[in-house]
């Protein structure tokens, strides 16, 4: 009886003994002790809310410091690690960088912590680069250092406005004295004491406040602050000189400078500061003045120098305020703030949100135009060329000099070159209208020109494509091989990349009647490449890279790789003649002899938007930018252009 009694003793016993795993024989155990306890097995068998009710009142009922040393323990299991924050904080923010624009909002939701990286301009600013949405640089770089060149000159102004005041006060109060009026007189303190006479040192040791009564014969008067020039007139030069520094733009000043520096060396190079800065001001300053007002380059005016405004004088409080630091108040890019206002565009332009406005004013069709951000010029049967203020819409210049309908044309920041139905291409200076180079060789109407630095490439109605210097008004060479008319014609420029063909020539592309698209040598004249797939004619072409973007009287859009030769997707949308394109940022938009522009994604080849019930006639000539088309046509009351503009509600300041 007692050996199973025993054993039964033993075996309750040993449930709450430290388990003895044998060592490992590969690892000494000599002096190492773990004191472990092994939770009941009836215990693991609880539910989790039994056991953790079971843990709450064993916790109960130990003694307060144990209970403490329990606490401690307990208390990192509780808290949660984050993990983001102990990163160093610029590796948090290039990987958040990586986020879209939801996630990042997300994000900025856990925690203040979080929302602090997420709200960071750099990370904002790796978005707006990754979606390879582009700024206008030169605008960024003009506010930046305007923006420092104020706040320098604001100081300058208020720290001499300062001296100024003190030696009025000095003066003021060296005017009283013993009780009765003296005659004033503007001393400067620091004059040295000793050079003065006895009377004025003694003025020096009278404090007197700006408002001291004094007794004079016609009863008590207050003595008042003076103004600048009631009380020292010739320090009104000085303040003159200061506010030139914040000049109005229509009346642009010259800064008087003493000494050629400025008189501050910390001070910015006025003119250094702007020398490549491009500013709009008002179409009635641009161009209210004579003939000779500049409105070449791609601002019409370069504001240089003491020309250039003050952001403060050209950007609106809101616009101020966006882009200004929070803490420090000086001014910085919102890279949030753009993001923002990008995306908002690019919804505009995904539902067909703009305004439009109509240029009237050629007296027959226009077939051709190109613009900027500040102007429209236009080419028309009526035989003229037309120079638009974008803004204003009014018309600004006309230059005559072709015979016939002007068919195409191209500019540059000092020329134009257009192409004509009477056979001829002429260069002109943008600014002047002058005639520069005639270029005489096509025996028919001139359908397409295209020109970088000196060299114009044109094609005819003739079938011939020609390569041009303009310098000399040299014909470098024909290219022949089109057996109809072509249509349009495009040439790779210096900057781009290497063409995929042996040697890596470059390219001209040309797109004609008789359904082909043919890819030459620019150098040698050789044919590359012939692109077949059209059904009918090709009208308007464009490539860049390795793509080219066609479109037909097959009343279909073709997308091709240059490479290959092969087409990889075919538009198909409209009901008419595809009469001209464009594509850039992901999108390609198209006009046709159906009167409509449609807006297509380049990738899938959707159509996004369908713009009609403007035109009423055959659209001829398009362009886009990031915020705008500009398309023209034959309406049937009038010669239009119409500007549809995308950038409803949204801040384009520093937008490209």
């Amino acid at each position: 009886m007692s050996g199973p009694s025993r054993s039964s003793s033993a075996s309750r016993a040993s449930r709450y003994r430290e388990p003895t795993d044998p060592p490992s024989p590969n690892i000494p155990d000599e002096g190492y002790y773990e004191q472990r306890t092994e939770v009941p097995k009836w215990a693991l068998q609880l539910s989790e809310e039994q056991r953790a009710e079971l843990a709450i009142q064993l916790l109960q009922s130990v003694s307060p410091m144990v209970f403490s040393r329990a606490y401690a323990r307990l208390t990192p299991l509780l808290q949660h690690r984050d993990f983001l924050a102990e990163l160093p904080y610029e590796l948090t923010v290039h990987l958040l960088s990586y986020l879209d624009e939801r996630s990042l909002m997300n994000v900025a939701l856990v925690s203040k912590e979080w929302n602090r990286f997420a709200s960071d301009n750099a990370v904002w600013k790796g978005i707006y680069i990754r979606h390879g949405w582009a700024v206008n640089q030169d605008m960024i770089d003009w506010y930046l250092k305007g923006s420092e060149l104020e706040m320098a000159s604001i100081a300058l102004e208020r720290e001499q406005e300062q001296e100024h005041e003190d030696r009025v006060i000095f003066a003021a109060r060296s005017a009283v004295s013993n009780g009765k009026r003296r005659k004033v007189v503007d001393i400067d303190p620091k004059d040295d004491a000793a050079e003065r006479s006895g009377d004025d040192y003694d003025m020096l040791q009278d404090i007197t406040t700006p408002y001291e009564r004094y007794p004079e014969e016609e009863g008590d008067r207050k003595l008042h602050r003076f103004s600048p020039t009631q009380f020292d007139p010739e320090h009104q030069t000085d303040i003159d000189a200061i506010e030139t520094l914040t000049h109005a733009p229509s009346d642009p000043p010259t800064i008087a400078y003493p000494d050629p520096e400025p008189p501050n060396d910390n001070l910015f190079s006025y003119v250094d500061i702007f020398q490549v800065v491009k500013i709009l001001w008002t179409p009635e300053e641009r161009f209210s003045g004579p003939a000779t007002t500049r409105i070449t380059g791609s601002s019409c005016i370069d504001f240089i120098g003491s020309q250039a405004p003050y952001p403060s004088q050209f950007l609106t409080p809101e616009i101020l305020q966006a882009h200004r630091d929070p803490i420090s108040g000086r001014a910085t890019i919102n890279w949030k703030y753009l993001c923002m206002q990008r995306k908002l565009l690019e919804k505009n332009w995904t539902q067909g949100v703009h305004l439009a406005r109509e240029l009237p004013g050629h007296t027959e069709g226009i077939y051709c135009i190109q613009f900027d951000g500040y102007k429209v010029i236009s080419g028309s049967r009526d035989t003229t060329i037309k120079i638009w203020d974008i803004r204003s819409g009014e018309c600004v210049r006309t230059y005559s000099g072709h015979t016939a309908s002007v068919l195409c044309l191209q500019y540059d920041d000092t020329r134009i070159v257009s192409g004509s139905s009477d056979t001829s291409i002429l260069v002109w200076d943008l600014e002047t209208g002058q005639i520069l180079q005639r270029l005489n060789g096509h025996i028919d109407s001139v359908l397409s020109v295209r020109f970088e630095k000196d060299i114009v490439v044109s094609c005819s109605k003739d079938r011939s494509v020609k390569i041009w210097k303009i310098s000399s008004g040299q014909l470098l060479r024909t290219l022949r091989g089109h057996r109809a008319a072509v249509n349009a014609v495009q040439f790779s420029p210096e900057s781009a990349a290497p063409s995929p063909f042996r040697g890596n020539p470059r390219l001209v592309v040309s797109a004609s009647g008789d359904k082909t698209i043919k890819v030459w040598s620019f150098e040698t004249g050789e044919c590359l490449r012939t692109l077949e797939g059209h059904a009918r004619g090709i009208a308007c072409i464009q490539f860049e890279g390795n793509v080219v973007v066609s479109g037909s009287s097959d009343q279909s859009i073709k997308i091709w790789d240059l490479s290959t030769g092969a087409c990889i997707n075919t538009l198909a949308g409209h009901e008419g003649l595809v009469r001209t394109l464009q594509f850039a940022g992901g999108r390609i938009i198209s006009g046709s002899y159906d009167e409509t522009i449609k807006i297509w994604d380049q990738a899938t080849g959707n159509l996004l938007t369908d713009l009609g019930g403007r035109h009423s006639h055959r659209v001829f000539k398009l362009q886009f930018d990031d915020s705008k088309i500009v398309s023209c046509s034959q309406d049937q009351k009038v010669a239009q252009i119409i500007i549809w503009d995308f950038a409803d509600g949204v801040d384009t300041t520093f937008l490209n």
